[in-house]
């Protein structure tokens, strides 16, 4: 498991309590990552090779261990926890946009 501290709170598998920092697996970071640079779930799905259904399994689980109810909320967390930096990635969200007819 990752986390962006080495404090107490972050070394306690499973802590509920309203500081401790989130536990998040490589591939939930991966997924976090994409969420605070705006992507949605099937261009996440796209990018990382993965069905939407999980890429949303993911995001389910990353609201529940901030303890958010909004995308939003989930980047703002993930941003002031420092589980990922303040900086555009290589590939805008709607270059992964394609035309379904």
């Amino acid at each position: 498991m990752l986390h962006a501290s080495t404090g107490p709170a972050a070394t306690i598998a499973g802590d509920r309590r309203p500081d401790a920092t989130p536990q998040v697996t490589t591939r939930e970071l991966t997924v976090l990552s994409l969420v605070v640079e705006g992507f949605t779930n099937p261009q996440i799905a796209r990018r990382l090779n993965n069905s939407p259904r999980t890429v949303q399994s993911h995001v389910q689980s990353l609201m529940r261990k901030f303890r958010v109810e909004t995308r939003t909320q989930l980047a703002v967390g993930a941003l002031r926890g420092g589980f990922v930096p303040l900086h555009p990635i290589d590939v805008a969200p709607d270059a992964l946009l394609t035309t379904v007819r």
